[in-house]
């Protein structure tokens, strides 16, 4: 499985894919003062809750705003998780985005979000054009 966090300023977006079925999603607030056991212990919490090994995680990816944050989350990966995440940083993508409203997607969230496919693709072998995702404040859609 792939565990992909989108790391925000004000809060994280993480989600499980299962090959090319997403699986359980979560939100958590961005809190710069967490030490990587405390983010560590909740990735495992959450991973339980939704009947998921940490064991069964073969990969992570992990895309960041918040260089503070990037190691923590790095350590709390390796610790807790056994995997050093992929950290998504300046990667050409190209994705299609279809919105209703342009205002209400910031560029960032594209940017992650198509980096993220991206990466799940290659990593699962999945073909271009397979994955459309929502965004969380249904703005639109991300096809890659």
């Amino acid at each position: 499985m792939l565990l992909a966090i989108d790391a925000g300023n004000t809060n994280m977006a993480l989600g499980l894919y299962d090959g090319d079925r997403p699986g359980p999603r979560w939100r958590l607030a961005t809190d710069h003062a967490r030490m990587p056991d405390e983010y560590g212990i909740m990735l495992v919490q959450l991973l339980q809750h939704a009947g998921v090994s940490p064991g069964d995680v073969g990969a992570v990816a992990l895309a960041s705003v918040v260089p503070p944050l990037t190691n923590t989350l790095v350590q709390a990966c390796q610790a807790y998780l056994g995997n050093t995440p992929l950290v998504v940083e300046d990667v050409e993508v190209h994705v299609y985005v279809q919105v209703q409203d342009q205002l209400q997607v910031g560029l960032q969230s594209i940017s992650r979000m198509g980096i993220l496919i991206h990466y799940a693709c290659d990593r699962y072998r999945l073909s271009r054009g397979s994955i459309l995702c929502d965004t969380w404040k249904s703005a639109g859609s991300v096809v890659l």
